[in-house]
């Protein structure tokens, strides 16, 4: 369910040392699209239709979280 329409623009922050797979996605790397939900421990993170994350292993703060790869900020898009 897309939350009202909501754009953010997702950034990836680093890259975990012991990624599964290793520079798949560069660092500081960006996508921007609609909002399906906050990140949730044991699911992929969605933008857009098109772009997932690995599984999220930890939600740092209300914008951070961490994957099996990498670490990610999230951030609402103002129109």
């Amino acid at each position: 369910m897309i939350m009202n329409e909501i754009q953010i623009k997702l950034t990836k922050l680093d890259e975990l040392p012991d990624a599964i797979h290793q520079n798949n996605i560069e660092t500081g790397y960006t996508v921007t699209g609609p909002f399906y939900g906050k990140p949730e421990v044991g699911k992929c993170f969605w933008v857009g239709g098109w772009f997932r994350t690995s599984f999220v292993k930890e939600i740092i703060d209300e914008n951070t979280f961490k994957t099996c790869n990498s670490i990610y900020r999230w951030e609402e898009v103002k129109q």
